[in-house]
């Protein structure tokens, strides 16, 4: 995986277009997903993991946000890279986690409840503990 080309990637999303629900802060997205691509220690993924959890969705709520239409393929591109195991645990436990939640889009008008509901199925679906196997 080529760490620039997808801190490059996160950096050109205008987060801002996903605006709509009340607590989505857009300017902490690609902190949080850059966090995420750089971890190294293992103490730090609970809280790196809440905090990308945060950005793109609403933890205590158990929802997410409309910028998982562009935020999933970086967190899925991030778990399947084999050489930080770290990296790889924190970001497949985060989207075990979303695959439960439930979407949230308040006036985002890109699309409906049910259609973002469809979109992070299809990508989370293998990532829900009925599919997941162990490394």
């Amino acid at each position: 995986m080529n760490i620039q080309k997808i801190k490059d990637e996160i950096l050109s999303i205008n987060w801002s277009v996903y605006n709509g629900p009340k607590y989505y802060d857009p300017y902490n997205v690609a902190d949080a997903l850059i966090s995420l691509l750089e971890l190294k220690d293992i103490k730090q993924a609970e809280e790196i993991g809440h905090r990308v959890i945060s950005a793109i969705g609403n933890d205590h709520a158990g929802t997410y946000y409309p910028a998982v239409l562009s935020a999933l393929e970086i967190i899925i591109s991030i778990e399947k890279e084999p050489n930080n195991k770290t990296r790889k645990i924190c970001a497949n436990s985060i989207l075990n986690n979303l695959y439960y939640f439930e979407p949230e889009i308040g006036s985002y008008s890109g699309c409906t409840t049910a259609q973002l509901k469809e979109f992070a199925n299809n990508k989370l679906e293998v990532y829900s503990d009925d599919n997941r196997t162990e490394d």
